[in-house]
């Protein structure tokens, strides 16, 4: 499968994300840097997936080929850490009441947040790059080189479903306009599954029946063809929900307060390990893999606060990780088309070689990507932040 772009990266808002009035909010930042350098992989994980066409040739380097094949994968990784982080964040709010319930109206507050927060900006961008399409032929390829897809009848109907974000569901629409769009449904799918399934399972019958409800329900529907969707995400997102019921919940203070941080940071590496030779193995199991890694991360910052935990959240809390954050959602929408654009440039007419096409890719693409990224943050996504209240 072609390494995909992340489910929609969150800003560092959503680390304060609360479907229940009058619960307690404390901003996290090493949210916001984890996010932030997951962002930053996906663009690396692009910029050598145009370089390369994700195909390696025999005249290349080892040390190009070593390099651009670790960063297509983690780009793959960073998909994983961010529906992680989803149900991570959304979770913590509740995990502080009673319960962990989500009443009717909660619910009601919930979807409007998740609206205010993730469509604008969406739906901006996606009527910027249906327009552009027709005007920039660079805008109908793909980092693979294929453009029959863009030609193709059924341009309507691909709009069409990116509106009402089920363009997921077939792989022609979901590369239509932005490639990692496709995840944006995938994750606000993922949103009604959250109060109505995983919520309830999670409250009854723990969190070990919510990661499972959330892995056969991707399971059974990539056996009936929908495998491009990811839909497995779900149960990611249920282990997102169980780091922050571990880092917040008041029934693990005991956990919290004990120093079981070595063990931790066993059974992360071992994870790590894990996660490193099983690159090539099925999506949905290398997917597991790095959720509970990702999971165990954020517990590691999140539920110690002193020694080497400590350390390790206030490196993911610099302030250059964090401004990533801020704008990370952004960065994956607009970082995709913007290389392909430039990748015209770079890999046609700038250099001679594949290797020199990286680079100068990477020159123009990243600032290029990063300043359009908080423009974008600026402008379309922060007057909406302040409706979601």
């Amino acid at each position: 499968m072609e390494t995909q772009s992340p489910s929609a990266p969150l800003s560092r808002t959503d680390a304060e994300a609360a479907s229940t009035e009058g619960s307690p909010r404390k901003h996290l930042r090493f949210l916001d840097g984890v996010r932030g350098l997951a962002a930053l992989g996906v663009v690396f994980c692009h910029i050598a997936g145009f370089s390369t066409g994700y195909a390696w040739h025999a005249g290349d380097p080892e040390w190009f080929r070593a390099l651009t094949d670790r960063l297509i994968a983690g780009g793959h990784l960073a998909v994983d850490i961010f529906i992680v982080l989803s149900g991570y964040c959304l979770m913590r709010p509740l995990v502080r009441t009673a319960g962990a319930e989500m009443p009717i109206d909660g619910m009601l507050r919930f979807f409007k947040r998740r609206a205010l927060r993730i469509l604008p900006a969406y739906y901006a961008w996606l009527l910027i790059f249906a327009t552009l399409i027709p005007i920039v032929p660079s805008l109908r390829s793909t980092a693979r080189g294929v453009d029959e897809i863009y030609a193709s009848t059924g341009m309507f109907n691909a709009f069409v479903a990116h509106l009402l974000l089920a363009h997921n569901l077939n792989v022609v629409w979901a590369r239509r306009f932005d490639n990692p769009m496709w995840s944006v449904a995938t994750e606000w799918q993922i949103y009604f599954l959250f109060p109505v399934v995983l919520l309830p399972l999670w409250r009854k019958a723990g969190p070990l029946a919510a990661i499972a409800a959330g892995y056969f329900i991707g399971y059974c529907l990539t056996c009936l063809g929908l495998e491009r969707s990811c839909f497995w995400f779900a149960a990611l997102f249920a282990m997102g929900m169980t780091a922050a019921a571990i880092t917040t919940g008041p029934q693990w203070s005991a956990f919290r307060s004990a120093p079981r941080s070595p063990a931790l940071a066993g059974i992360t590496i071992m994870l790590l390990i894990i996660a490193s030779v099983t690159i090539h193995c099925p999506d949905i199991h290398k997917d597991m893999i790095d959720g509970a890694l990702s999971a165990s991360i954020l517990v590691y910052c999140g539920a110690f606060t002193t020694g080497f935990p400590h350390r390790l959240s206030a490196f993911f809390s610099v302030r250059p990780f964090v401004f990533l954050g801020t704008c990370s959602y952004s960065l994956y929408l607009v970082h995709y088309p913007l290389l392909q654009m430039l990748h015209g440039l770079a890999g046609g007419h700038l250099t001679n070689t594949r290797v020199a096409g990286f680079f100068a890719l990477l020159a123009l693409g990243l600032p290029a990507a990063l300043a359009l990224a908080y423009v974008s943050y600026r402008l379309i996504e922060k007057p909406f932040l302040s409706m979601r209240e």
